[in-house]
């Protein structure tokens, strides 16, 4: 086992993981009823899962699809993986993304911690004030549906 999965699976860097799965579950106010299960047994399946991980036997769960509706009308599906999955893949960001933040260009604001709107506008504001004139701004509309998926078989 590598230095680094080893972090991932420490019980340090699990009950962290675990915490922002749970307070992120939270943030509409209401405790999801996968959430409120795992809570009830967390400290042993949190054990349970950094052994796995160190024995190399973890397998994630299958996703559950939910269709959401969009404000233009039809809806999107999105593909919601386990809370045990989530801890694992939180675990994983918590390792990896002091490695991978500084390598990413500086221009690059989604999903990155600490950076936001109000940190594009400010580049491009910059950007203009430097004399760029030209912006490029592309969205593939249903592209995450037509992004092929590996399922977990069961």
């Amino acid at each position: 086992m590598g230095s680094l999965l080893r972090r991932v699976a420490s019980e340090e860097f699990l009950s962290t993981a675990w915490n922002e799965v749970r307070d992120n579950d939270l943030e509409d106010g209401v405790k999801s009823e996968q959430v409120r299960e795992f809570e009830r047994g967390a400290l042993r399946r949190l054990l349970e899962l950094g052994e796995q991980l160190q024995a190399d036997e973890y397998e994630p769960e299958s996703v559950v699809a939910i269709e959401v509706p969009k404000s233009s009308g039809g809806s999107r599906v999105l593909a919601v993986p386990a809370v045990i999955d989530r801890v694992v893949e939180r675990a994983v960001l918590r390792v990896v993304e002091p490695f991978v933040d500084p390598v990413l260009l500086p221009w690059s604001f989604a999903y990155r911690k600490g950076l936001g709107v109000a940190d594009a506008l400010h580049a491009l504001a910059t950007a203009r004030e430097a004399g760029n004139t030209w912006v490029v701004r592309a969205d593939i509309e249903d592209c995450f549906e037509e992004i092929p998926r590996f399922r977990h078989a069961a």
